[in-house]
């Protein structure tokens, strides 16, 4: 199984080293390749980058020498992950520190579930901002269902959590809307996806580099700006996900682009600085 970790690094040292190590000390779990582009941090960062890549081997390093923004590392990460072609690609930012096992609980619902195989992506944390407390309880909003599944809802907690039990490991498991930018992609059904949707290359490459590209809307707010929107990249992948769905007839009553591991965490979120400029 072909697996890349990409991590966007900007300063923070401290929860960055953290990031790194909890990485590589999961229970089964390592990503087969790992990339970290920083962008443009001072020598407190580069200390500890030079240090992880002579420390796990499997490690390669992108230093940008002056800072350009999460929008060029975005673009950077989209170019690596097609380059690299892998079954899983995980795109991180550096203030997420993973719990003992939180990659394990990603791909055993990502292997070994429906809805796991299914999905195109999978979120696990538990951010505090993740989804509207008083859409937990709801059902599936019929205005998700317009447009074959446009995301018009951003961050909405879209079903209450549902127990999923493997061979493996119990926790549970949300359909949502949207993430944040750390995101586990399901990388080789997102493949099949843009076979079949062309326009989905396109899409994606305005999700990461909207200032590069001249079909994003001139009305986004990121158009001119150095950073990306976590929204554009989630309405990309579910529009894109609920075409292929309807077209080879999965359900998506059941069945959805994304997917929240909730319980147990797969890893905290310290909002240290989020996208940077």
């Amino acid at each position: 199984m072909d697996t890349l970790a990409i991590i966007f690094s900007y300063k923070r040292p401290a929860v960055l080293e953290k990031c790194i190590e909890s990485l590589f000390t999961q229970s089964k779990f390592t990503p087969k390749r790992v990339v970290i582009i920083d962008d443009g941090s001072g020598p407190d960062v580069l200390e500890v980058l030079q240090k992880a890549e002579q420390k796990f081997p499997s490690i390669t390093l992108v230093k940008k020498e002056i800072n350009k923004g999460f929008s060029d590392s975005a673009k950077l990460g989209l170019e690596i992950t097609r380059k690299h072609n892998p079954d899983y690609a995980f795109w991180i930012e550096s203030d997420y520190v993973f719990q003992p096992g939180g990659l394990d609980l990603v791909m055993d619902c990502f292997l070994n579930t429906d809805y796991g195989r299914a999905a195109v992506a999978i979120a696990g944390c538990n951010h505090p901002n993740y989804r509207w407390p008083h859409m937990h309880q709801s059902i599936f909003p019929d205005c998700m269902k317009m447009q074959v599944g446009e995301d018009n809802v951003n961050r909405a907690g879209l079903y209450r959590p549902f127990h999923v039990e493997t061979s493996q490991n119990k926790f549970f498991v949300e359909r949502v809307s949207n993430n944040c930018w750390t995101t586990y992609f399901n990388w080789k059904l997102l493949r099949q996806i843009e076979e079949q949707q062309p326009e989905f290359t396109d899409l994606l490459d305005q999700a990461c580099s909207p200032i590069d590209n001249p079909n994003y809307p001139t009305s986004g707010q990121y158009r001119s700006q150095k950073t990306v929107d976590d929204g554009m990249l989630s309405h990309a992948v579910s529009l894109c996900w609920n075409r292929w769905a309807v077209k080879n007839n999965i359900c998506r009553d059941k069945f959805s682009a994304w997917l929240n591991v909730s319980t147990p965490e797969v890893a905290i979120h310290h909002a240290e600085g989020g996208m940077h400029h």
